[in-house]
């Protein structure tokens, strides 16, 4: 059950809701929380903090989802296929093959596209499908150097991890073809856009990078304290959220490129998302921390 909501900041994590669902990914869209939880999306009225629907995808909590285009759409590694499912009727509406490279679902939204991290058969080639949203056909094949693990899209061009080559590819949509691949530091993984640039999580050094997506080059390195497994970044409310098992939330002011607080607690620290008042962390418990008015 969850506690009463705060309105004030709050530094300790068991000051704020505890909503006892254990997930993992989350996305926010249609005044709802999206929540994968033990192969389950869950859809989360922000009023009540209640499940109010259950859409069943593929046993396992870690899929990485996202909202674009009007629907919310869910990566399935377990059965290497995408679902499309339709928040009007809580329900898969299209369901396309694909064989899915990262463990989690790399993908993104934008452009009329979904773009989505895949294998060929063998395992031995990586690539990026670009799927046209309305058709759900597949319109591009996109090779990539290696495996790809965070996506996002901004400025006009897809922005793609690549944690073994510490890289960020840049794809741009108007060419199908890699417009450019950065150096970003140690084992990037997670990563986010707002406040007019990209932002990366590096998962072995623990910063945070800044690439301006004008010129396609890194402008700031953060010193988060940020390093480990897990983690998860996002952008809202005029500031950078990330979180790291151990760390569950750290603020960034974009303005100063200065970490401005750091939340303790309990949590697992696995996913981040902001949006309907709230910064929302995912783990054994999902958190909701109610910001100030």
């Amino acid at each position: 059950m969850a506690h009463a909501q705060t309105t004030h900041p709050v530094k300790d994590l068991t000051l704020c809701n505890q909503i006892d669902i254990e997930g993992d990914w989350m996305s926010i869209g249609f005044d709802s929380v999206w929540e994968m939880s033990d192969g389950v999306l869950n859809r989360l009225a922000a009023d009540t903090n209640k499940i109010i629907a259950k859409i069943p995808i593929s046993y396992g909590p870690f899929r990485g989802l996202v909202t674009g285009e009007g629907y919310i759409w869910v990566p399935d590694v377990g059965k290497d296929q995408l679902h499309q499912v339709d928040p009007k009727t809580n329900k898969i509406i299209r369901t396309i093959d694909l064989k899915l490279s990262d463990s989690e679902g790399s993908i993104t939204v934008g452009d009329g596209s979904v773009w989505i991290a895949t294998d060929n058969e063998n395992g031995k080639s990586k690539s990026l499908k670009r799927i046209d949203v309305k058709t759900g056909k597949i319109v591009a094949d996109i090779a990539m150097p290696s495996t790809v693990s965070g996506a996002t899209f901004e400025n006009g061009k897809v922005w793609l991890t690549s944690p073994g080559d510490g890289k960020v590819i840049v794809v741009d949509p108007k060419t199908n073809q890699i417009k450019k691949s950065l150096n970003v530091g140690a084992g990037p993984r997670f990563i986010s856009s707002g406040a007019g640039s990209v932002w990366v999580l590096n998962q072995y050094d623990g910063n945070i990078v800044r690439v301006n997506p004008e010129t396609m080059e890194v402008s700031a390195t953060i010193k988060a304290n940020l390093p480990g497994g897990g983690g998860d970044i996002t952008y809202g409310e005029g500031f950078i959220w990330a979180t790291m098992p151990g760390v569950p939330v750290v603020k960034i002011d974009p303005n100063t490129n200065q970490v401005v607080d750091r939340f303790e607690g309990y949590g697992m620290g696995d996913a981040i998302r902001v949006g309907l008042g709230s910064v929302w962390v995912s783990g054994g418990k999902l958190h909701r921390i109610v910001l100030p008015k």
